[in-house]
């Protein structure tokens, strides 16, 4: 008699999390031959892979920088996460960098082999993000409906959608590092307390130690909040814990961030680009310098 058989998610996320991991001691080789780009592009090209196989073909997954119709551009992201429906990039370079419009990004992350803490990884993430939310040019999607609230402001696609998210339009950020090394939760708290919520990382996953979020515990349970940045929620609070700590090497703390991601993106709507105010430069002409035909026609 046939049997369901049953497919182990952990599994999976253990498997793909040992890639990384393997990525990282190539990255370590490659780096004693003194190629340190090669060596970090190791360990950012296996989790873009990892994203690539996971994300509906709807998304594009690349790197490079975000620019807005202004022309401002802003420093380069280890992952960009975009609308391939619409326009996700703009320009390719040769060496495969790629220039993304602000209005098209969903999720933009970094990626670590190691945690240096001598580096200051998340004040640099800070200060990019915050020259990306407070110099860069994005109207920001409010939902009309959020929770099923309606009023007099409240549209009709909003409605329709029935997406959970407050803001449509948010851009989720993380950090992402396959070792912790000399990492201190000070560290973080130092961030936080210069930076507040607005420019953290909505996340940041040690590979093999554990995830910070924003949530709260509620009767033993934890509640995850993706958005701190746009949380105005007083029992919310930073959280640092191992899932599963004796599970592995860290595949649960992976599939944390790929869930997260996954539900960024059903709960997010972009509207279509409007690639006019991009180009509107290219065709800004004078008058005398034109010279006018008559219709005969």
């Amino acid at each position: 008699m046939a049997k369901l058989s049953t497919l182990n998610i952990e599994e999976i996320f253990r498997q793909d999390a040992q890639k990384l991991i393997d990525a990282r001691e190539r990255s370590k080789l490659i780096h004693s031959t003194s190629d340190i780009k090669s060596a970090g592009n190791e360990v950012e090209e296996e989790v873009r892979k990892f994203l690539r196989s996971r994300m509906p073909s709807n998304y594009y997954v690349g790197h490079g920088h975000v620019m807005d119709c202004e022309q401002k551009t802003s420093p380069q992201f280890d992952i960009i996460i975009s609308d391939n429906t619409s326009i996700p990039i703009i320009l390719r370079t040769n060496d495969s960098t790629e220039y993304f419009p602000i209005e098209s990004v969903y999720v933009i992350g970094e990626v670590k082999s190691s945690y240096n803490k001598s580096d200051k990884p998340i004040e640099k993430f800070c200060e990019s993000m915050k020259l990306v939310k407070e110099g860069m040019k994005r109207e920001i999607v409010s939902n009309t409906a959020y929770r099923g609230e309606l009023n007099g402001e409240t549209l009709l696609r909003d409605i329709i959608l029935g997406k959970s998210n407050a803001i449509l339009n948010a851009i989720f950020s993380f950090m992402f590092f396959v070792n912790s090394d000399d990492f201190n939760i000070d560290d973080f708290k130092e961030c936080q307390e210069k930076y507040g919520n607005m420019y953290l990382p909505n996340e940041i996953i040690f590979l093999d130690k554990g995830v910070i979020f924003f949530g709260k515990v509620v009767n033993n349970k934890l509640i995850f909040n993706r958005y701190p940045d746009y949380n105005n929620d007083k029992e919310n609070i930073w959280i640092f814990s191992p899932f599963l700590e004796n599970s592995g090497n860290g595949g649960n703390h992976l599939g944390f961030l790929y869930y997260n991601i996954l539900d960024h993106l059903t709960n997010s709507y972009l509207e279509p680009i409007n690639l006019m105010p991009y180009f509107k430069r290219l065709f800004i002409g004078r008058k005398s310098q034109m010279i006018e035909l008559k219709n005969k026609a």
